[in-house]
């Protein structure tokens, strides 16, 4: 004895089996289902990781404070400069991913292949570019209190933050001297 499975949609005479036939339309509109469910989304965007960077520069110098200590004032604070709802796990996700990327790049190589990485790797650097070593500083009694201390560092942060905007604009100034140069000699 034989046994037929027969789908839902199908009947069976004595002999044979008749289903109906699929429309093309909708097995075209079942891929489009199942190709637009992507595991992974991103969140932030490359403008908003810049955004965030820019954020705990800003929050730690004017509340003097780590804004992975203060979670939620940073959270309020930062809301109005990225363009997505995130909350405040993803963003404290986002900033350790962030520092747990910059500490690989900073033992690697530092060649960048877009200026976006270039901009992170330059503001991270600003931010926990002497952070273990600020850390051992402060392990050691030197006098001075751990307030005075961390003013100091916030005072270099800024200073080192400085320096770098100084020589974007050098560069600037660089790169344009050039054009005008190849401009005059292909008159």
């Amino acid at each position: 004895m034989t046994t037929t499975t027969i789908h839902a949609n199908c009947s069976s005479d004595s002999n044979e089996v008749k289903c109906p036939k699929r429309k093309a339309s909708a097995v075209v509109e079942t891929y489009r289902e199942d190709e637009k469910k992507s595991p992974f989304q991103r969140v932030f965007n490359e403008d908003d990781e810049v955004a965030v960077l820019e954020a705990i520069l800003e929050y730690s110098i004017k509340k003097v404070t780590n804004p992975s200590a203060d979670i939620n004032g940073f959270y309020d604070f930062i809301m109005k400069s990225i363009h997505v709802n995130v909350t405040k796990a993803q963003l404290k996700d986002k900033i350790k991913r962030l520092k747990k990327k910059f500490r690989k790049n900073a033992k690697g190589n530092r060649t960048f292949l877009h200026s976006h990485a270039q901009k992170i790797f330059y503001l991270s650097n600003t931010i926990w570019g002497q952070e273990v070593k600020g850390k051992e500083a402060m392990e050691v009694d030197m006098g001075e209190s751990r307030a005075t201390s961390e003013q100091k560092w916030r005072k270099l942060e800024i200073a080192e933050l400085e320096v770098f905007l100084q020589r974007k604009k050098l560069i600037v100034e660089q790169a344009k001297l050039m054009l005008k140069r190849l401009k005059y000699e292909h008159k």
